[in-house]
Parts: C-alpha cells; structure tokens; sequence
C-alpha cells in the first residue's frame, strides 16, 4: 500500500533511491483532496527527482496545473518532470511555457 492510498490522494507514490514517482490516478484533475494537498511535503531531500506519469489522465484542468506548479516551485529547479502527456494536454502545457518550470517528456 502507498501512502498516498493511505490518506485519500488522487496519485500513488513509487520511491526507488533518490526518485519518487508520482502515478497520477484518472480523477486526479477533479479529486477533492488535490487542491488542499501539501507538495512540498513530496519533495524529500534537494537530490530527489520526481517523475509525475500522467497516463491515466483523461483532461487537464487549473487545478492539476496549479498542483503540477507548486509541486515543481517546492521541489527546486530542473527536479520535476512529467511523463506521457496526451497530446492535447501537451500542447497546452507548451502553450503556457510550463517547460520553462517542468521537464516535459
């Protein structure tokens, strides 16, 4: 069990060393808990990357994007990357300049 399933969280943690990986769940984007969440907490020590897999996500809305900028604002410079965007979501992503906050692959 993940500690995110533990309090209610739309997102699982996977730690392997100095990674965390945040695996977004399909309602993360309309999730209660999202808006009130306490990144800086996930951040661990200044050496963690964080790798956020947005796979199962379906929509991106401001308060997916307002998690992904405090999560990358409280983890430090070049720490946060997120993964397997849907096209769509991509190109928005781009179209905000979030690359210049977020690695987006």
């Amino acid at each position: 069990m993940t500690i995110a399933a533990l309090i209610d969280m739309p997102y699982q943690l996977q730690r392997a060393e100095d990674d965390l990986t945040i695996i977004l769940a399909a309602d993360a984007a309309d999730h209660p808990a999202l808006p009130r969440d306490e990144v800086g907490d996930l951040c661990g020590a200044p050496s963690t990357r964080i790798t956020v897999d947005a796979s199962a996500i379906g929509q991106v809305n401001s308060v997916l994007i307002g998690w992904l900028v405090r999560l990358a604002a409280a983890a430090g410079p070049g720490r946060v990357m997120i993964t397997n965007l849907a096209p769509r979501a991509r190109a928005m992503f781009l179209r905000m300049r979030l690359d210049q906050l977020l690695i987006i692959l």
